[in-house]
């Protein structure tokens, strides 16, 4: 696999508190993923940064991405080249999937729920939460860490997708055979809220 890398000190310049200047790769070979290389690794930290929602079709239909909740009336945002994105969805009888919009939507545009932030003394509630506190955190160990690598990997919402060539790069470059996912989930049945 080719890679690409946009080398030392890019990253550290733009956040002061990292020690090790580390190694980037991304590029057309990583599809929108990004890993940062500290040292010399043998462990890597994984995070995703995609998330469920929705691609657009043809007349403003559309596909789903992961297996999102849906009702009519949810709001969704994006942005097309003809600039942001603010829609309701619309859910039909049949269950097919479209937005309300004034305008046609470019077809392969990513639509995902509009934030909606709800906090008190024992919860924060938004969408994609897993997504924000996996890369939180892995950008935390990133403060400290000398030897390691942390890896921002995509398609998480569609079985896994970039995960398996990701570590074949990591253990092909630096003989990474450790694994740590950064990710959380949502209480459910069987995950219980202050129980671990």
């Amino acid at each position: 696999m080719k890679h690409q890398s946009i080398g030392k000190g890019s990253f550290c310049n733009s956040v002061p508190s990292l020690p090790p200047e580390p190694e980037i790769f991304y590029g057309y070979d990583f599809q929108n993923c990004i890993v940062l290389v500290f040292g010399k690794p043998t462990t890597a930290v994984y995070a995703h940064i995609d998330s469920i929602g929705f691609t657009v079709r043809y007349n403003n239909e559309l596909v789903r991405i992961g297996a999102p909740r849906t009702e009519t009336g949810y709001e969704l945002v994006g942005s097309d080249s003809t600039g942001s994105i603010n829609c309701k969805l619309i859910k039909d009888d049949e269950g097919m999937l479209r937005v309300s919009h004034s305008r046609e939507i470019e077809r392969g545009t990513a639509l995902t729920f509009k934030p909606n932030w709800r906090e008190d003394a024992d919860f924060v509630q938004c969408c994609y939460m897993d997504n924000r506190l996996g890369v939180f955190n892995a950008l935390e160990l990133c403060k400290d860490l000398t030897n390691g690598a942390i890896v921002f990997s995509c398609w998480e919402e569609h079985g896994g997708g970039s995960v398996a060539y990701l570590a074949k790069f990591l253990f092909d470059r630096f003989g990474i055979r450790q694994s740590l996912i950064s990710d959380i989930t949502w209480i459910s049945d069987g995950v219980d809220h202050g129980k671990g």
